[in-house]
């Protein structure tokens, strides 16, 4: 804004003061005690113009920036989601074979319902623990490792 006046809208004949500046000389009625512009006001339309592919620029810098920040978000959240499937199929897995199900068709059942799944069974005193590991990709450029381990008591105790 120009600092003389409230309504300028910075281009040429914006305000009564940058339009007397431009060099019209020549006063309109009521206007004989305004202030002359000063170089304030022309420098200021000219920092504007000059500024016009500043918006573009920035643009150019923060949209791929938010799209990443954006994919990164919705990988995570799948990596989430995969984490939540590995644990609710280790605790059904280590019940089945604490029941006395046979090992190759809880690790069948297992690899229908999740593909890429390795499994690793411990037997403790009073239970049986099922280890599930899965690796996923974020962005199809790192690798991370999902690791889920449940217990269940044996039955028959």
């Amino acid at each position: 804004r120009c600092q003389y006046c409230r309504v300028c809208n910075h281009h040429t004949r914006g305000c009564r003061v940058c339009w007397n500046t431009l060099g019209n000389t020549q006063k309109r009625r009521g206007e004989g005690d305004a202030p002359r512009a000063s170089s304030l006001c022309t420098q200021r339309l000219g920092r504007i113009e000059s500024d016009a592919g500043s918006v573009t620029a920035e643009f150019a810098v923060v949209f791929p920036t938010a799209i990443l920040i954006l994919v990164l978000g919705i990988q995570v959240l799948a990596i989430q989601t995969s984490r939540m499937s590995l644990v609710s199929l280790a605790a059904e897995g280590a019940r089945a074979i604490a029941r006395g199900e046979e090992q190759s068709l809880v690790s069948e059942l297992l690899n229908e319902r999740s593909s890429g799944l390795l499994s690793r069974i411990e037997y403790l005193d009073l239970s049986v623990c099922l280890e599930l590991k899965k690796n996923s990709k974020v962005a199809e450029v790192l690798e991370i490792h999902v690791t889920e381990r449940a217990c269940a008591r044996k039955s028959g105790l």
